[in-house]
């Protein structure tokens, strides 16, 4: 469902359940996905609602990495390179269960692509060309997850840190300084350095 197509946003909405063996509701979901005019990052909000109790509690006591809920992350290449930021840079991994809390690069000749995890640092591959980053899984009680994937960046720590660092917005009963609406505090211009 297409929620608002503005000239600047637009954002549609998809609901439904997942289900076990024999079809069984295990929960339901709410996926919001939002693009801007003119940003390179598509927006993704996953909502988890109606666990069944009886599943959540055995999930409590098994395998974290065997018995899950996951985001499902697919690629078309299978010898695309995946390189995970640590420590806000990027490093080739080749690994089954790559961590990291901020992004996932997945470069190839032509295109780079990076997912952004919102925070959520355990991620498991299935084969050479799919990820699952772990929402539920052991005794997880997060229900609201925000995502990411930013579209030929060449440093797409800028993206994650965005991601997980919204904007402030604090209402004045002044108007704009005299300098104008905006300013500098400082420059950079090196993209490859970030400011923490």
């Amino acid at each position: 469902e297409v929620e608002y197509g503005g000239p600047a946003l637009a954002q549609a909405v998809s609901r439904g359940v997942i289900t076990g063996p024999g079809d069984r509701p295990l929960a339901a979901f709410r996926q919001v996905v939002r693009v801007w005019t003119g940003r390179p990052v598509v927006e993704i909000g996953v909502t988890l609602s109606d666990l069944d109790p009886d599943w959540l509690a055995r999930l409590a006591d098994a395998d974290p990495w065997s018995s899950y809920l996951a985001c499902r992350w697919a690629w078309p290449d299978p010898s695309a390179m995946l390189r995970r930021t640590c420590l806000l840079a990027p490093e080739l991994t080749e690994a089954d269960r790559p961590e990291t809390p901020d992004a996932l690069d997945i470069s190839t000749r032509r295109q780079r692509t990076a997912l952004l995890f919102g925070g959520l640092a355990h991620h498991r591959r299935h084969g050479p060309r799919m990820l699952d980053t772990l929402l539920v899984a052991g005794r997880e009680t997060g229900r609201d997850f925000t995502f990411g994937i930013a579209l030929d960046l060449e440093h797409p720590f800028h993206a994650a840190a965005d991601l997980v660092s919204p904007a402030f917005a604090f209402p004045t009963e002044a108007g704009p300084p005299r300098s104008g609406p905006t300013g500098w505090l400082f420059q950079l211009d090196q993209k490859g350095v970030s400011v923490t």
